[in-house]
């Protein structure tokens, strides 16, 4: 598909047969030195006409990813906010971008890819942005016809919703129910919204939200009478009581060539990219061993990955019971595809050649130190 491309004026003639593609692009993260392959579709791709590439940043929003492009708002960081990555921003006079560059086949092979825009024909003069204006805002559109929203209201409707006017007064006209009576036929009643409005102060739609998204794995019920106080064991034994760190996380077993002083044999790799923590072991059966350990000294990660070794994908091994115990997301790399468990092979690249050169200096008879310096 093509398309023709016009400035800003009337006057000027069109760029006529500017083909629509999915393109990519090669981007270094200033922060961690990472390359990822951008992947953009339904881009106009102008080939070597243009020193730089044009994105809509609209088009990234409809996809579902915040960017912001404001340089004046103080409550968001100027870039593209992927989760776990952000692109930055940088200005030059009023003209907002990023660095990216042409990447190598090496790099379109190995590269971790972020998707920036949907694959669905995009025409931006027939995409409604209303759509994506949020609810509370938009319930105050539809009802004047007109967005009436000030920046300082969308300032305080940010921080609160009940800090607008019309907004609160919708809020509590929505909350309000009447019934004949207030009776509980069970001993243990189920919360509901309304229940859950009044006791927390907060509108009935975010009380209705907050049912959907909790789990209750915590609560406990009693058929008889009461004698004695819950005990809280069982929030422990589900790791409820944990901190919990929303990072992903890899994790994979270096293997040693000798035993250490206290027979270990190798040992386990956790890591962020940039945070690291080894578990020496004396057999790969005691990676179960090592996450409960990691659990209590670090924290539970909301998301790890490894790879396809038995002791991590065995059904009936410490690890897997112990990831479920935890609820943990345990994902796993692809035969073969390294570089989907990149960051835990560069840790054990990395610890292998300090423990080697350790070695270097101290002489081979040394080497029994293997489990001093994991």
């Amino acid at each position: 598909m093509t398309c023709s491309v016009q400035g800003f004026h009337q006057s000027f003639e069109p760029i006529p047969e500017i083909p629509v593609a999915t393109v990519a692009t090669a981007w270094d993260d200033p922060y961690t030195g990472q390359t990822y392959i951008l992947i953009i579709h339904q881009a106009l791709y102008f080939g070597t006409q243009l020193d730089h590439s044009l994105i809509n940043p609209n088009q990234i929003r409809v996809t579902g990813i915040p960017v912001c492009d404001d340089p004046y708002d103080r409550h968001r960081h100027l870039g593209i906010d992927l989760g776990e990555t952000h692109i930055p921003f940088q200005t030059e006079g009023s003209t907002i971008y990023f660095n990216s560059r042409v990447p190598t086949r090496e790099e379109m092979d190995n590269c971790q890819y972020l998707t920036l825009t949907d694959d669905e024909d995009w025409n931006p003069t027939e995409t409604d942005l209303t759509d994506h204006i949020p609810k509370e805002i938009n319930a105050l559109v539809r009802q004047d016809g007109l967005i009436m929203v000030a920046e300082s209201d969308q300032i305080l409707i940010d921080i609160s919703p009940i800090y607008s006017h019309r907004m609160m007064t919708n809020r509590v006209m929505q909350s309000v129910r009447v019934v004949s009576q207030v009776a509980s036929k069970t001993r243990h009643s189920k919360v509901t919204p309304e229940h859950l409005a009044r006791a927390w102060n907060i509108g009935l739609d975010r009380a209705k939200e907050t049912l959907r998204v909790t789990t209750q794995k915590g609560i406990r019920y009693a058929i008889h009478p009461i004698h004695r106080r819950y005990r809280v064991d069982h929030l422990l034994h589900l790791g409820l009581q944990a901190r919990r760190i929303v990072k992903q996380f890899y994790v994979d077993h270096m293997q040693s060539r000798i035993k250490s002083l206290s027979q270990n044999t190798g040992a386990f790799i956790y890591t962020t990219g940039t945070y690291t923590k080894v578990y020496p072991v004396t057999s790969t059966a005691k990676a179960g061993e090592t996450l409960a350990d990691f659990a209590r000294d670090v924290g539970v990660p909301t998301d790890l990955r490894a790879d396809l070794g038995s002791y991590f994908t065995g059904r009936d091994t410490e690890f897997v019971k112990e990831s479920k115990r935890l609820r943990i997301k345990v994902t796993y790399a692809e035969k073969g595809r390294h570089n989907q468990n990149r960051a835990a092979e560069r840790e054990i690249r990395d610890l292998k050649q300090r423990w080697h050169n350790n070695m270097v200096e101290l002489g081979n008879g040394h080497q029994n130190d293997f489990g001093t310096t994991g």
